[in-house]
């Protein structure tokens, strides 16, 4: 004989497991994703602009709690690392803007020139690749990752 107990957490486990089934886009591995460079250009710009005025604020509704920031240097920067020292950026342009969407997942890649200190560094890039992955959270595309893959020169 089941008991009452073990019959309702045998409820609430298929109630989770139904409402985990439903949430969120399917996946498809056939599925095509959507080229939308216009889309990459804005977020970049909201994300540039939010760092070149060291708008902590902005930066924080624009990064997820995980955001990571990789470093071409092999350093890896938190969201609460990145948003407590945040870099001055001069001389900033970026080109080449490429952007693909798929379900709720945003990449982007680009070239970066731009002089840059840091709480440790200050360097100048010069047309360096950069990637970064969006995810749709809340309705808002908001930034989870960062792969900065130059290797600065003072």
């Amino acid at each position: 004989m089941i008991s009452a107990k073990k019959s309702i957490s045998a409820v609430a486990a298929l109630a989770a497991a139904a409402l985990v089934a439903g949430c969120g886009d399917s996946y498809d591995n056939n599925g095509v994703a959507e080229q939308d460079n216009a889309g990459a250009e804005k977020l970049t710009t909201q994300l540039f602009d939010a760092i070149r005025a060291k708008n902590v604020a902005a930066l924080d509704e624009l990064l997820t709690p995980n955001f990571q920031l990789q470093r071409g240097t092999g350093v890896t920067v938190t969201k609460a690392e990145y948003t407590a020292k945040v870099p001055t950026i001069t001389n900033f342009s970026v080109s080449s803007v490429s952007g693909t969407r798929y379900g709720n997942t945003f990449v982007v890649t680009l070239k970066e020139n731009a002089h840059i200190k840091t709480a440790t560094a200050e360097f100048t890039l010069v047309n360096e690749p950069q990637l970064f992955t969006w995810v749709k959270l809340g309705g808002r595309w908001r930034l989870a990752s960062s792969g900065n893959f130059a290797r600065p020169k003072p």
